[in-house]
């Protein structure tokens, strides 16, 4: 809304500026401006490759572009200036009306590119409350709330796996007077005739303004959004057979395990007619990892860009599937869909996959190059081509996660059962609470009634603990020892908010949440989760269990509603770093509302991506 807004005051003070100018001054004006337009869509990515990638990886487009643009249309401004001193007078109409209409051109063409340096820069996909697409309900048009994606959803969003994969559908947003939209026309038309070059703009391009937003959408902070020209390699390509069909996999979400299981999945009905599937085999080397060995990446961050016939206009395909791994028995590819986020591991310094494609079944189809995260682009050419299909490749674990919008079975359950569904019989091997999950009972089967306060007395409202400090000593279960207090079972939770107990048990060597936070100190003061619209939601509670002295203990802060307000969540009093194991317990409470969606947290000045665990608050 408010970008629309600027782009629409910015281009009616434009054209009615080149109005006053008249329409001597305005046509000049506007042919300067489309002559740097072509100028700079022409050699923008070859300024950005060779100087820039290095430096500015993720923001050098937009400083190629707005430069290139607004040098080459100054100096060509100034040129002009010293070798046409004088006017052309027309009659006052004919001169503001003229005027008006050379100006609104220039002013769309001007207003277009910077729109685009801005969408071209390391914001998120959505900016100033424009984004290019949004994703609603395919029955009723709704959008769907990214902060609280399972929202609304009803049987028929929330059902089988081929009827819930096509729930959804993406609708495509355009900018008051589509400033970007005009220039990327105007641009695309004369690069394919009057001012053509080596290369057509539209070949490499033929969705511009969706690929500027396909590159960063459904992408966290940390992850890298472009990576190094050389970072790809492709092995070969070919078309599958009908015996090489997609799978989907069931509820949207592979396995807990991390792995896809053939029982978790359903045939998809992909290709459709008159289509076939394009297998690609790819390898990515350290340069593309995102963190250590691990990859990430969407759907819509692979693209190939080809040709229907020879000569016609080019086309890009996104990402519709991608061999499993571990070999899944029966299952030789899964179905991935434009709202699927994708990671996986490399077992060592490669990471190799096949990608496959929708394409049209054409004789003359033609594949020109892959491209992935927007500079790794490798050519198709017809020496990669298998004449027989493939065998998928093999490799390291796969988890295809759903993002925001994405229907799930059970939004609520986190992946695991909740505390009142454990059986409270079993004996316990290790302590409670290893898990994450939405809950606002205790950590034990039974009730806390032999506790001591650490500071103050603690509030409670009948058997919920609405704030305090308490330390508790444990029986060799990890469960409360008997006594004679004011039992306690949940804590006192808002009505209109869900409690996130999450747990962050402290892995040293191996856990990338261990080692973000390695508790050092004072980082509980500023640990907070996130949704997928950026909201932050801070700590109001911590609980950790462990030994010391020789016997099992229990420490939890939980801040009432005005400590929520004016305090921050201190830390705990005797349980401290050097105290804990690798296998303790330590967790965080949050309060969220109904339907939140946790993408991420946020401890000191780190962030850490959380779209994989599939916490999604119940309704």
């Amino acid at each position: 809304m408010w970008f629309s807004f600027f782009v629409t005051v910015l281009i009616l003070t434009i054209t009615f500026y080149q109005g006053l100018q008249g329409l001597f001054s305005a046509l000049i004006n506007c042919v300067l401006a489309i002559i740097s337009a072509v100028v700079a869509f022409g050699y923008y990515e070859d300024v950005y490759f060779a100087w820039l990638v290095g430096s500015q990886p993720d923001n050098g487009r937009a400083i190629a572009l707005v430069g290139i643009f607004v040098g080459t249309l100054v100096v060509l401004r100034v040129v002009f200036d010293l070798a046409i001193t004088g006017n052309m007078h027309f009659p006052v109409y004919v001169d503001r009306v003229g005027g008006g209409v050379f100006g609104l051109i220039t002013a769309l063409i001007l207003v277009g590119v910077l729109a685009i340096g801005f969408q071209l820069l390391d914001f998120n996909a959505r900016f100033l409350g424009f984004t290019r697409y949004s994703l609603v309900y395919a029955l009723n048009g709704k959008v769907v709330d990214v902060g609280s994606a399972n929202e609304a959803a009803s049987p028929s969003t929330d059902n089988a796996a081929a009827e819930g994969r096509t729930a959804f559908r993406q609708e495509r947003h355009n900018l008051w007077f589509h400033p970007d939209g005009f220039t990327v026309a105007l641009v695309s038309h004369l690069s394919d005739n009057a001012l053509t070059g080596r290369n057509r703009f539209r070949t490499i391009y033929p969705d511009f303004l969706g690929s500027v937003y396909r590159a960063k959408a459904g992408m966290f902070f940390g992850e890298k959004r472009t990576v190094p020209p050389d970072s790809m390699s492709v092995e070969k390509y070919w078309y599958l057979d009908s015996r090489q069909g997609l799978m989907i996999p069931r509820g949207g979400a592979s396995g807990s395990s991390g792995t896809t299981r053939a029982s978790d999945l359903t045939r998809s009905s992909r290709p459709a007619a008159g289509a076939r599937l394009l297998a690609v085999r790819v390898s990515l080397n350290q340069n593309a990892a995102d963190f250590g060995n691990d990859f990430k990446f969407t759907a819509e961050q692979i693209r190939l860009v080809s040709r229907e016939r020879a000569g016609g206009r080019s086309r890009e395909f996104f990402l519709v599937g991608i061999s499993p791994s571990p070999a899944v028995p029966g299952v030789l590819y899964e179905e991935l869909t434009p709202s699927d986020l994708c990671e996986r591991k490399a077992s060592g310094n490669t990471l190799s996959m096949d990608l496959v494609f929708e394409v049209p079944e054409a004789e003359e189809f033609e594949p020109l190059f892959l491209e992935y995260k927007q500079n790794a682009r490798v050519s198709l050419h017809e020496g990669l081509k298998q004449d027989r299909p493939v065998p998928p490749v093999g490799g390291s674990a796969l988890l295809t996660a759903p993002r925001a919008g994405r229907p799930v079975s059970d939004p609520g359950s986190a992946r695991v059962p909740p505390v009142a569904d454990r059986d409270p019989g079993r004996t316990m091997p290790i302590k409670p609470a290893r898990i994450s999950q939405f809950s606002n009972a205790l950590p034990f089967v039974s009730p806390l009634a032999n506790y001591s306060s650490v500071v103050g007395q603690p509030r409670l409202t009948a058997n919920a603990l609405s704030g305090g400090r308490i330390f508790a000593n444990l029986n060799d279960q990890w469960q409360p020892q008997p006594g004679t207090q004011t039992p306690i079972q949940l804590f006192d939770v808002p009505s209109n908010m869900r409690l996130l107990q999450l747990n962050v048990t402290r892995v040293r060597a191996g856990s990338m949440l261990g080692q973000v936070l390695n508790f050092a100190r004072g980082a509980v003061r500023s640990f907070s989760v996130l949704d997928a619209g950026r909201t932050q939601y801070p700590a109001i509670g911590v609980y950790a269990m462990t030994m010391l002295d020789g016997r099992p203990v229990f420490e939890m802060i939980y801040l009432d509603e005005t400590e929520r307000i004016v305090g921050r969540l201190p830390e705990l009093e005797r349980i401290k770093e050097s105290n804990l194991q690798d296998d303790d317990t330590y967790c965080f409470l949050f309060l969220v509302p109904p339907g939140t969606q946790i993408t991420g947290m946020n401890v000191s000045n780190k962030h850490l991506d959380m779209s994989q665990d599939n916490l999604v608050a119940p309704n």
